[in-house]
């Protein structure tokens, strides 16, 4: 089943918002979802990687998820910086085991 998601829609937990879609994870051989990176919070917040396995249901507007805001508040942060520049990409997409550092 295909369903359309778009970065900075809202993402909605069973007890509430949790957030906004920062980035989508595919995997690169078949295009399937494999995460959504979250954003939780207005300045800084944190961006966790949810499993597409979650989803319940997205529209362009929402995507609802399985998982209630204490569930998404435990899973993975996700950061990435820009290659050399110390720089922290707001909108970068990496894999959840890779973290990208400027090293």
């Amino acid at each position: 089943m295909s369903q359309t998601m778009f970065l900075g829609s809202t993402v909605q937990c069973t007890d509430g918002k949790g957030g906004s879609v920062q980035g989508l994870v595919c995997d690169p051989m078949s295009n399937r979802l494999e995460y959504l990176v979250v954003h939780r919070g207005m300045f800084g917040g944190h961006n966790h990687t949810v499993p597409a396995s979650v989803v319940q249901t997205a529209t362009p507007l929402a995507v609802l998820l399985t998982l209630n805001t204490d569930e998404l508040k435990r899973l993975s942060d996700v950061e990435a910086k820009v290659p050399g520049t110390g720089i922290v990409h707001p909108r970068s997409l990496c894999h959840p085991e890779r973290r990208h550092t400027d090293h």
